[in-house]
This record gives structure tokens, C-alpha cells and sequence, in this order.
């Protein structure tokens, strides 16, 4: 549940519409339109995802201490140990399904079930190895993370997959859109900016987590609101929307689009609907 639920409410949305725009450009030969809609949604699971990763490996602690009672409520630090191993693989699990749809826009599924089909074998094997080995404390924790791995390592195969063939093909047939940033547009930066806000939300949740008393459903509760709050704080201050209109422009395209500071806008040029 503390998996699916960040996963479903947040990024499956973004998956899911970026997909026809995705198909209909790849299908009328619009690779640069193609780029543009696969490296929106890459920048919008950055916003969404990275913060949401962080919050859920900070917060484990409290999630378990709530959604636990009665007699296994003694072993809820190990059910905080499989959410953390199982939280850190929530962004790279999104974006190992958006680069599926991203195959399949392109009408390639072989790549994915390939991909797919190799990753879950490893990672079976890995666990049937390492279970032994595990103590009953450590076993989830291992699984989430042997799973965290290997959707890693399947997402990273698959968007080299897309991006290799999409800068073949912007190249072969628009040059003037192949831009220095790649086929995708801007991702380095703002998966660091990601990074850096999954990083505040992680330190503000683990560190309510150390203020509060952790012995009560409430101050459980509060933990979890505060550090939400200041997951939302880091993902404005990180992404740089510390003005109305940044904010505007970061919540409107849920990131897809960068903010420009006003002042970069030409003297005597109207302002434009972001601005007002």
C-alpha cells in the first residue's frame, strides 16, 4: 500500500497521459514532437517522484507505527525496513513503466519483454540466493531493495534503448531539433534539482521523526503532515519556483516546463498568461 499508493496517485497519471501524445507523434513521424512529450513527462516524474521517494524512506517509521496494531505491532521497525527498501525503487519503477509506453509508442514491444522478462529473473535469482542469508529482519528490506535494483538497472537499458533510437531518428530527419540538451530536452539538471528536493524531504521527515515523541498516533500524524509540508517547500526552493509565477509554471505543467524568471523576459514584451 505505501508503495502503490504515491505510485498510483502521482506518477501513473503522468505515465498514462503522456502515452497518446507519445503514439500520435511517433505514428505521423514528429520525432522532435515525440522528444518534447517523452522528456516532459521524464522532468514531471522528476517533480513528483523524487520527493515522493524521499518522504516515503523518511517517514517509514511513522507509516509502519500507524498502519500497525494489535499484537504484530512489535514488528513494525521490520515493516519500516521493507517500506524503505521497497520506497527507494518508487521513481526508478515509474520510470522503468514511462520508458515501456515510450517503447510502445514506437510500436516496439519485444525491447520491453526482453528487458522486462531478464530483470525478473536476476532479481528472482538474487532473492532465492540471498533469502538464506537474511534474517527475518532483513528479508523484506533485501527483497524491496534487490526489486529497487533491478528496476534501476531495466529503466536504464530502456531509455538508452529510446533515446538511441529517437536521436537516430530526429537526426535523420529534422537536424535543427537534435539541441546540445539531447533529444529529450533538459534532464540532467532537473534531476539533480529532483534529487536535492528528495533529499530535504527525506532529512525533514527523519528529522520531525527525531523531534517528536514517536510513542502516540498523533505525533505520528504530525510527522507525517510536517514533513509533507516541507517535501512541497524543498520541491519549490529545488526547482527554483520562489516566485508566484514560478510556482504557477512548476504546478501547471507539473514541471514539464522550466521556469523562467520574469526578468529574462525582452523590455516592452507583454507579459505572457504564466506572468499574470
Amino acid at each position: 500500500v505505501v508503495f502503490l499508493l504515491p505510485y498510483s496517485v502521482a506518477l501513473v497519471p503522468v505515465i498514462t497521459t503522456r502515452f497518446p501524445a507519445a503514439t500520435r507523434a511517433a505514428t505521423t513521424g514528429d520525432w522532435a514532437a515525440y522528444g518534447e512529450v517523452i522528456g516532459g513527462g521524464l522532468r514531471s516524474l522528476f517533480v513528483l517522484g523524487a520527493p515522493a521517494v524521499g518522504l516515503v524512506i523518511g517517514g517509514a517509521g511513522p507509516v509502519s507505527r500507524l498502519l500497525v496494531r494489535g499484537d504484530v505491532a512489535q514488528r513494525s521497525q521490520d515493516i519500516a525496513h521493507g517500506i524503505v527498501g521497497f520506497g527507494a525503487g518508487l521513481l526508478v519503477y515509474a520510470l522503468l513503466m514511462f520508458a515501456v509506453r515510450g517503447c510502445y509508442a514506437v510500436g516496439d514491444t519485444s525491447s520491453p519483454a526482453i528487458v522486462n522478462s531478464v530483470a525478473v529473473t536476476v532479481g528472482i535469482v538474487v532473492i532465492l540466493w540471498g533469502a538464506p542469508h537474511w534474517n527475518d529482519r532483513s528479508l523484506v528490506l533485501g527483497i524491496g531493495i534487490v526489486h529497487s535494483a533491478v528496476s534501476a538497472s531495466a529503466a536504464m537499458v530502456l531509455w538508452a534503448l529510446v533515446i538511441r533510437r529517437l536521436r537516430g531518428s530526429i537526426v535523420a530527419s529534422t537536424p535543427v531539433a537534435l539541441q546540445s540538451s539531447g533529444p529529450l530536452g533538459p534532464i540532467v539538471l532537473p534531476g539533480l534539482r529532483a534529487v536535492a528536493s528528495g533529499v530535504v524531504a527525506a532529512l525533514g521527515a527523519m528529522g520531525l521523526g527525531i523531534l517528536f515523541d514517536q510513542d502516540h498516533p498523533t505525533s505520528d500524524l504530525m510527522i507525517l503532515v510536517g514533513s509533507t509540508l516541507i517535501a512541497a517547500c524543498g520541491v519549490l526552493v529545488c526547482h527554483g519556483a520562489t516566485s508566484w509565477k514560478g510556482i504557477k509554471v512548476l504546478v501547471g505543467s507539473l514541471g514539464a516546463e522550466p521556469i523562467v524568471a520574469s526578468s529574462a523576459r525582452p523590455a516592452g514584451q507583454p507579459p505572457s498568461k504564466a506572468d499574470r
